[in-house]
């Protein structure tokens, strides 16, 4: 993608104003057709995931298993840019390999019954508050507002 590619995604995501937003960094997977595609990097996933707290205020946004996978801390860099939503992997430990999406998948390998205590500890590492309620997005007047944004392609 390039950076117009990134600004048309922004946009869109706007004049969407979805709840739910995720950015991660593509990782290429050796078994697919995109196998020797260049993957996504650190910064410039942190980047859109703060342009798109800027651009929908209230959306959920996660801190992917993606960003953690190719950063050890990439998780808590995505909840200091903007990211309000953690997503533990809960899935029972005899069937996590089978959801390797890409190579170097964190969380594959760790006790199912301390993904929870894992993932409020990291929460807690950057100054937040682990919360308890549903996850709705909370809606302002400012987001009930929509400016429609054409954008088209040079």
């Amino acid at each position: 993608q390039t950076a117009y590619d990134l600004a048309l995604d922004l946009a869109f995501l706007k004049e969407l104003d979805a709840d739910m937003i995720g950015i991660g960094p593509f990782i290429p997977n050796p078994d697919t057709p995109l196998k020797d595609a260049k993957g996504g990097d650190l910064q410039t996933t942190l980047r859109m995931i703060a342009l798109a707290r800027i651009v929908v205020p209230t959306a959920n946004i996660p801190a992917t298993t993606a960003l953690g996978s190719i950063n050890p801390f990439g998780r808590q860099y995505g909840l200091k840019y903007g990211a309000n939503v953690i997503m533990p992997n809960l899935t029972p430990n005899p069937y996590r390999p089978n959801y390797s999406l890409y190579p170097g998948k964190i969380c594959l390998f760790e006790r199912d019954t301390a993904c929870v205590e894992c993932t409020k500890q990291m929460i807690r590492s950057v100054g937040l508050v682990v919360g308890e309620g549903y996850g709705y997005r909370k809606r302002t007047e400012m987001s009930e507002e929509k400016e429609v944004i054409n954008v088209e392609r040079a």
